[in-house]
């Protein structure tokens, strides 16, 4: 085999081990590797349009690398089509709403004007605001409190609520399984049904936001996991309407994420509007080179709904300097409302 074959050939059997890594890499730092399907997608076409030039030119006539190609890259798009496979719900269904964001505002980004410009840009009902200081709470507090009069921040975990509607019982709570603060709070479902209005018993939707820490190290990935299994043993088999987001430090391609899906039994909202990265963007805080940047954007953080919540729609913002993107959700939730 001559020399172009054998790296030809080199690349696709490292490749197709990072795609497989998705079901077998639950270890630190392999299960790293599983993140970066998108990116490992746009190597396998380009290294399959080498191939195709090569052969062309009558360079390359072993098939086992065409074979190789052929099959790791379908096990790539296997994972990353059905994202963007439409779900999207009829315009009919609309009539009652409500729109939420998950943002990441990042801890070193000391520019709260441009971050709230970026939540009121996007005009969410309820947004979650990460590595959220104290001070930072209180200046976006002094800048949104128009328009967004109900406020809470955990007392760990660097989590903050706004919202347009009434929050209750609003508290940090630590799920059994984890040291971890997450934020946990109701809201009454917003309608505009006469019945509702002439004093019907009003269906409540629990918030839950949540923020694992990025796995920068092996306690830390332990930690992670720990507070990932814990969400899912929290959420288990639950009859509530549930919105669950946040920054999860974790792709739709890790084994973690997979077991997280399948305990909380939740729908994440990103399914038929595509991959959607939120992390890494250019920022202050980003010490990265520009070009590499984009190389590097990959989905990890998800809100997640319960199934009688329908999904409109699901985009990203403005990230106001974060080194993140916000992801936002419009849902229906006439399904709450008509049961």
């Amino acid at each position: 085999m001559r020399l172009i074959e054998c790296l030809l050939f080199g690349l696709l059997v490292v490749l197709l081990v990072v795609s497989i890594g998705k079901f077998y890499f639950w270890s630190f730092p392999l299960e790293l590797l599983t993140h970066f399907q998108v990116q490992y997608l746009w190597i396998l076409l380009i290294t399959g349009l080498a191939i195709a030039i090569y052969w062309w030119q009558g360079q390359l006539r072993n098939r086992a690398i065409l074979c190789l190609l052929l099959f790791t890259l379908a096990l790539n798009l296997v994972e990353i089509l059905p994202w963007y496979r439409a779900t999207a719900m009829p315009a009919v269904a609309r009539s009652s709403s409500l729109k939420v964001m998950s943002f990441n505002i990042c801890v070193d980004n000391g520019d709260t004007n441009t971050i709230a410009q970026s939540i009121r840009s996007v005009d969410p009902d309820l947004v979650l605001v990460v590595e959220v200081m104290p001070a930072m709470m209180a200046d976006l507090n002094r800048q949104l409190n128009t328009s967004f009069p109900y406020h809470f921040r955990s007392p760990g975990g660097g989590l903050g609520l706004f919202s347009k509607l009434p929050l209750n019982s609003a508290h940090g709570e630590k799920f059994a399984g984890s040291d971890a603060t997450n934020l946990v709070a109701t809201i009454a479902a917003p309608s505009q049904s006469a019945s509702q209005s002439e004093g019907n018993s009003t269906p409540m939707i629990k918030i839950i936001g949540t923020h694992p820490l990025a796995p920068r190290n092996h306690k830390l990935f332990v930690d992670r996991n720990q507070q990932l299994a814990a969400i899912g043993n929290y959420l288990h088999d639950t009859q509530d309407s549930v919105i669950l987001l946040g920054d999860f430090n974790l792709t739709p391609w890790s084994p973690y994420y997979r077991k997280l899906v399948r305990s909380i039994g939740l729908h994440n909202t990103r399914l038929g509007f595509g991959i959607l990265p939120t992390w890494v963007r250019a920022a202050p805080s980003v010490t990265l080179p520009g070009w590499l940047v984009p190389a590097l954007d990959i989905p990890i953080d998800h809100i997640f709904v319960s199934k009688d919540l329908q999904v409109v729609r699901t985009y990203t913002g403005d990230s106001g300097n974060s080194d993140h993107a916000p992801i936002i959700s419009e849902l229906s939730i006439e399904g709450i409302i008509k049961d």
